[in-house]
């Protein structure tokens, strides 16, 4: 039994690896092939928007899936379906197609995310969960207990952000300070899903991983909106303000939590 879990985590690790890779791809592939195309600023907003659209929409009935047909059977239609869409991207040249192709890889791509966090947290033993949580985040998207760790994340994100105006002027520093700063961002995330495990089992499990993907795209949405406002408002740094000030006030958050006695000592 441990001998096909661990074939099975490694067959997830890699094909989320793959899949990741493969919709990466199509972030930057889609606006510059609709750019060529000579379609207008708004309607490449429209398509970039699309995926994340329909996940918000599809994500709440996700956990029911899991639990009648299992976390591996619902990851296995997301590579299945993205492998599909991926496909016909490459076979079929028009703009309408296109959009539809679109939403329906935003739905696959939360398919293998809800199944594939569901199925990790509910089978890898409390030990591994932070590591093996964290290389799945990695592959398609720190071992310990969640709550000191995202302190850490929050106030590293903070500096990080603090520091990424004055690192304009070297892209020797821009470029690391950028690629540390990200993996704490990404951190928070990584914590947030090893906490969810730690404390919820089944359906529920499904449904607070569920919600947790669902505030991530509600922030992927929001977010360059809030930014770009800010970078209108206040040049040139408007949007450094914003990359400094939410960790901030989810360190805030985090440090008043450690601080509150619990059952669990966290």
């Amino acid at each position: 039994m441990m001998e096909l879990r661990r074939r099975s985590l490694v067959a997830i690790l890699t094909s989320g690896l793959i899949a990741g890779v493969a919709g990466g791809m199509m972030v930057p592939l889609i606006p510059l092939a609709l750019d060529d195309r000579g379609v207008g600023v708004a309607i490449i907003g429209l398509y970039s928007a699309v995926p994340s659209l329909l996940f918000l929409v599809a994500g709440p009935f996700l956990p029911r899936l899991v639990v009648r047909f299992g976390a591996l059977e619902v990851y296995a239609a997301g590579l299945g379906l993205s492998a599909m869409v991926l496909f016909l991207f490459a076979v079929v040249d028009n703009l309408g197609a296109w959009l539809l192709f679109n939403a329906v890889l935003g739905l696959s791509f939360g398919f293998l995310w809800i199944g594939s966090d569901s199925w990790i947290n509910s089978v890898v033993a409390e030990r591994a969960r932070g590591r093996i949580v964290a290389l799945s985040a990695a592959s398609c998207r720190p071992f310990s207990t969640g709550g000191p760790w995202q302190l850490v994340c929050g106030i590293a994100s903070v500096i990080g952000a603090a520091l990424i105006p004055f690192s304009f002027g070297s892209l020797g520093v821009l470029w690391p300070l950028l690629f540390l700063w990200g993996g704490a961002v990404a951190g928070l995330y990584t914590m947030s899903s090893i906490l969810a495990g730690q404390r919820f089992r089944g359906e529920e499990l499904a449904g607070a991983l569920t919600a947790l993907a669902l505030a991530y795209t509600v922030g992927s949405l929001v977010g360059p909106l809030i930014g770009g406002v800010m970078l209108g408002a206040f040049p040139p740094h408007g949007i450094v303000v914003v990359l400094a000030l939410v960790p901030a006030v989810f360190a805030v958050l985090s440090l008043s939590r450690a601080r509150r006695p619990g059952p669990s000592g966290s």
